[in-house]
């Protein structure tokens, strides 16, 4: 029988190839699905986040993985899907509870990562969200014109639109809010 070491570690390898049997025997055999790897210190959900590994990630969403655990330097599944461009993990991480406000060391948001990668679905997924959530929030002082020319634009038509929901149907609005739906 495997040790525990070795069951998380079988995890962790499992999640960073993509071999989504291999995830599942490890956490039907007993690994802990939150582990942490030693040389990075990311857990299976982070691994397959950053690979965009959307069948694993359900798994381990599924499984009770945390979705906002955090490697060193803060850095989340979600920073590394949006640095990446994984559309589709980016939403599903966002579904499941995904922080949208966790920084890189304080610095960078999934957002900014969107933006600055020219990741554009991404960060316009992402700016639903952020405006969603906050409404008087201004535009990333980053310079989108030459990451992202239709963010700019896209930024404050989200924010036009959102707006005239808030007054028009303050209900619906509130719900998206609380739901988090964009």
């Amino acid at each position: 029988m495997p040790s525990q070491k070795q069951l998380n570690t079988q995890l962790i390898d499992a999640a960073k190839k993509g071999q989504l049997d291999f995830v599942q025997q490890a956490i039907q055999s007993g690994a802990i699905i939150n582990t942490i790897d030693d040389d990075y210190g990311r857990t299976a959900l982070i691994w397959a986040a950053d690979n965009g590994q959307l069948e694993i990630l359900q798994y381990l969403i599924e499984e009770g993985a945390n979705v906002n655990a955090e490697s060193p330097g803060n850095i989340t599944a979600l920073i590394h899907a949006a640095a990446h461009g994984h559309l589709e993990v980016v939403q599903l991480l966002i579904a499941n509870g995904a922080d949208l406000n966790v920084k890189r060391k304080g610095q960078f948001s999934a957002l900014t990562y969107a933006i600055v990668n020219g990741h554009t679905e991404v960060a316009k997924l992402l700016t639903r969200y952020h405006l969603i959530a906050n409404l008087d929030m201004s535009i990333p002082r980053l310079p989108l014109p030459t990451c992202i020319p239709e963010l700019s634009s896209y930024w404050y038509d989200c924010k036009d639109e959102l707006n005239k929901m808030k007054e028009e149907d303050s209900e619906l609005y509130n719900f998206l809010v609380s739901k988090r739906i964009n």
